[in-house]
């Protein structure tokens, strides 16, 4: 099989992508989504635990929220 590489700048790759029909573009979106997911997912864990060192809650306060939700 042949193989070519073209040289876009990023604009124009995304003049191409304007150019798909709706179900390349859902296809294209899919396989995106798959191949970041791992980062994605990673950052997202990064985020939660940088939230929890800044707002850290005590025992207490988990034990009082899980009264409340039972509650309810």
């Amino acid at each position: 099989m042949a193989e070519l590489t073209l040289k876009l700048e990023f604009e124009q790759f995304f003049s191409l992508i304007e150019q798909l029909d709706i179900e390349q573009k859902i296809k294209l979106l899919r396989k995106l989504e798959n191949e970041t997911w791992n980062t994605r997912f990673d950052d997202l864990i990064q985020r939660i635990w940088l939230r929890i060192d800044k707002y850290p809650i005590s025992e207490e306060e988990i034990k009082t929220e899980i009264e409340i939700t039972r509650i309810v």
